[in-house]
């Protein structure tokens, strides 16, 4: 019986896809998608002859558009074995590629939007050629499996340090994601009662903002040592500008380690005349002592920006 234009494809599909996210790096995941189809004719029946069938597979932004250069997103041609109409197929990057050109290459690089429709095109059959090709309608909507759905958020604890491959997070990823980490400190001194907020020497850190996100600035450790009734504000400086964050205040704190999640600002550019312009700026951390005595203040760590 030979292939018609009304060649239905019924289902026995399913995908399951596993993204990841670019800064960070697990175990290696197969670039490879599972698919399993059931091919009739006009009448229902499997098709015929069982044997070697070519088929192309494209994953398209849209149900029904055929405007390759703006809705094609990917696509290849495998030979699969149908018996009794059904037949299994693994996708990848190894199948042969397809007259048009395509938005990606990779299978994995194909899934950036949530709309994406599957359809086969049946070029050969055991019989030879089929011209034209037989296009099969409509096209199939992507889902997720159930539990791949979880892959959309990543749970507390779920990655650990012996999660990531060895130098997977590196100076180039960190680059990209505008997050910069300034210079070490281990300052040691004694700060005057009262009086203006004074930058803690060497800091800071620069990032060059796009100016349409926030920053969020963290120190990510803190100690103060202090005898008597003592008080330490802490306050984050753009440029060497007071720009109205929040302080942190501690009190009566004698020799402590601050939890680090205490120190976070965030630098919202809310159109006012603080609001930062795109280039590169210079966040730095200021402390005061306000109590009636002055105080020994120990700071150790880094200060970090990462532009969201």
């Amino acid at each position: 019986m030979r292939v018609r234009r009304r060649l239905i494809l019924a289902a026995y599909f399913y995908i399951v896809i596993m993204s990841a996210f670019n800064m960070i790096c697990v175990a290696s995941v197969p670039d490879l998608i599972n698919y399993q189809g059931f091919l009739t004719d006009a009448s229902g029946n499997p098709v015929a002859p069982p044997g070697e069938y070519t088929v192309e597979f494209r994953i398209w932004s849209d149900a029904t558009s055929t405007d390759a250069a703006t809705n094609l997103i990917w696509g290849r041609s495998f030979s699969v074995t149908v018996v009794d109409g059904r037949f299994n197929v693994i996708l990848s990057d190894d199948g042969d590629a397809i007259q048009e050109p395509t938005a990606v290459n990779k299978l994995t690089h194909a899934f950036a939007d949530a709309e994406r429709y599957i359809q086969l095109t049946i070029t050969k059959t055991p019989n030879g050629s089929v011209s034209p090709p037989i296009s099969i309608e409509p096209r199939q909507r992507i889902l997720s499996a159930p539990y791949a759905l979880q892959s959309k958020r990543v749970g507390p604890g779920a990655i650990a340090t012996d999660s990531l491959q060895d130098e997977c997070v590196t100076p180039e990823k960190l680059q990209k994601a505008n997050l910069r980490v300034g210079p070490y400190v281990h300052n040691v001194w004694t700060v005057p009662a009262g009086g203006d907020f004074k930058p803690v020497s060497n800091c800071y850190v620069d990032i060059e903002l796009t100016g349409q996100r926030p920053v969020l600035i963290h120190f990510d450790g803190v100690y103060i040592e202090t005898t008597g009734d003592s008080c330490a504000s802490f306050k984050i400086y753009r440029d060497g500008a007071d720009i109205n964050l929040n302080y942190r205040q501690f009190n009566n704190l004698g020799l402590a380690q601050l939890p680090g999640s205490i120190l976070l600002w965030f630098d919202y550019f809310a159109g006012d005349g603080t609001s930062v312009v795109p280039g590169p700026h210079r966040y730095q951390l200021y402390v005061r002592a306000c109590s009636s005595s002055s105080e020994r203040l120990q700071v150790r760590g880094s200060l970090v920006a990462l532009e969201l």
